[in-house]
């Protein structure tokens, strides 16, 4: 839920620099109601973690080309789907062992520890996104 909750800060930012933007979150569903309601955000996708269920939730991810793809929270689970993404950009603030098809330069290093809403704030300097503080918000 808190790694859910730490893009939240990034998700209101891109909204306000670019409102004509569609945001849309791939997720579990348990966690829907934590985003039901969110004026920044288009749609939940559902993601599940066995690749069979990914399966089935590919058409829907397939509907959409998106511009960019920011992977806020990643696992092996996930590095699955990436590739079917229609998407020219993706970046992430993870190393490439939980995502090994991205290269170095789509990970957003930081020199020094810091706290995951702003490694995830971090991400928005690739798509010219000045941030908007870090208060998380739940509607």
């Amino acid at each position: 839920m808190g790694d859910l909750l730490w893009g939240t800060p990034a998700i209101r930012a891109i909204n306000k620099a670019f409102p004509e933007v569609s945001i849309d979150l791939l997720l579990q569903p348990r966690w829907n109601d934590l985003f039901s309601g969110n004026p920044y955000v288009r749609q939940l996708i559902p993601y599940h973690s066995k690749w069979y269920r990914q399966l089935l939730g590919l058409p829907k991810l397939l509907q959409f080309k998106y511009d960019h793809v920011l992977v806020f929270h990643a696992n092996k689970n996930i590095s699955r789907i990436l590739p079917w993404l229609r998407t020219s950009f993706v970046w992430s603030h993870q190393n490439t062992n939980i995502l090994p098809s991205l290269s170095e330069n789509q990970i957003i290093q930081t020199n020094k520890p810091v706290h995951g809403i702003l490694r995830r704030i971090a991400m928005l300097g690739k798509i010219k996104v000045p941030e908007d503080g870090t208060h998380m918000d739940i509607f």
